[in-house]
């Protein structure tokens, strides 16, 4: 699936009401305290489930998608820019 494919299933899902940044920026959180929760879990007890950190790593990434597209930016420009970064920090 490309990031496209990946607007289109998310945009059938969610609908096209656009959210604000700053609605946008509450939203990132839940994935992230889902996956603290399982960090947590793997630290207190040793174990984790995997298939619910699986779950909250995809949610990130493919929500993510729709809040680029939100904010009216270009999903393959960001990302592009996003991995230019990576690639120059990697370099330092």
């Amino acid at each position: 699936m490309n990031t496209q494919d990946l607007l289109k299933e998310e945009r059938s899902i969610w609908g096209n009401k656009k959210q604000t940044l700053d609605h946008i920026v509450i939203c990132m959180g839940k994935p992230y305290g889902d996956i603290c929760k399982q960090v947590r879990s793997k630290i207190e007890t040793g174990n984790f489930d995997e298939n619910e950190l699986k779950k909250e790593l995809g949610n990130t990434v493919a929500s993510t998608i729709r809040f680029i597209d939100d904010l009216g930016y270009d999903v393959d420009e960001c990302i592009g820019l996003a991995l230019d970064s990576q690639r120059a920090y990697k370099r330092q």
